[in-house]
């Protein structure tokens, strides 16, 4: 979840302040950071591992990229490419060159046409993931790649579009049904990251508030402070003591699957 910023100019000093600080805050969401992420990043742990492990798998994709699901496209930086392209849910008269918006499963482009194609955290929230897959091997050239990631672990969000949670075992079966020979799956987060996630998870839930003005920020960055920063402190002492090497408990999964 980014937070957006005013696209109106700031004119006076405070304005603009509180403009960088919005900036640096939509950064840290997902490129989180230490010490500032503990404090304004209430996914900091699942946001941090999600990046990491797609930095890591970057370098494996290549070539005409697909983004589905898109968003504000924000692992697009990690990636060499020669073409970037979205699909987002959507008006289709909306549609761009960078972004296509589709309101079905159907990815409008010919057979063998990407090289990899990067999904993250988006079949939880679709109604046939089967059917997405199954245009995602088409569209995909022979030995491209899928870059994809779910939710094992976490609580109902995004209401009324949250359908399923993924197990590493039925993901890799249903990616195996649709053609895809998968080269890396990943656990993200051991049970200690991920109980401290979910607590931080409910803790924005219920203390957050709506909206964003000045008070609303210094709330949150109590919050943050007061609370976020000495649990992720405790949490992350406890999950380098108590080994935790099977991850069955992980907050999200990565893999990455090949035609």
């Amino acid at each position: 979840m980014a937070y957006s910023t005013s696209s109106q100019k700031p004119r006076t000093f405070i304005g603009k302040m509180i403009r960088k600080y919005e900036e640096r805050v939509a950064t840290e969401q997902f490129y989180p950071t230490f010490p500032l992420g503990w404090i304004v990043n209430p996914f900091y742990i699942s946001r941090r591992s999600l990046y990491l492990y797609i930095k890591k798998l970057a370098p494996m994709c290549n070539g005409v990229f697909l983004d589905f699901g898109c968003g504000i496209m924000p692992y697009r930086r990690l990636f060499s490419y020669e073409r970037y392209i979205g699909i987002e849910y959507g008006d289709p008269s909306l549609s761009t060159d960078e972004i296509i918006y589709v309101q079905d499963s159907s990815v409008p482009f010919p057979d063998d046409y990407f090289d990899t194609i990067i999904c993250t955290q988006v079949l939880e929230h679709v109604p046939h993931p089967e059917a997405i897959l199954a245009e995602f091997y088409r569209v995909l050239k022979t030995r491209g790649k899928l870059l994809l990631s779910v939710p094992m672990t976490w609580a109902e969000h995004a209401h009324p579009h949250d359908f399923r949670r993924f197990t590493p075992e039925g993901l890799n079966q249903l990616l195996y049904r649709y053609g895809f020979n998968v080269k890396f799956l990943i656990r993200t987060t051991g049970t200690v990251l991920t109980i401290a996630q979910l607590i931080m998870d409910f803790i924005r839930q219920k203390l957050y508030g709506k909206g964003y003005n000045l008070w609303i920020l210094s709330w949150r960055l109590m919050i943050g402070l007061t609370l976020y920063t000495p649990l992720l402190t405790m949490a992350y002492f406890l999950s380098a003591i108590i080994r935790d090497q099977e991850k069955l408990l992980p907050l999200d999964i990565i893999v990455l699957a090949e035609k």
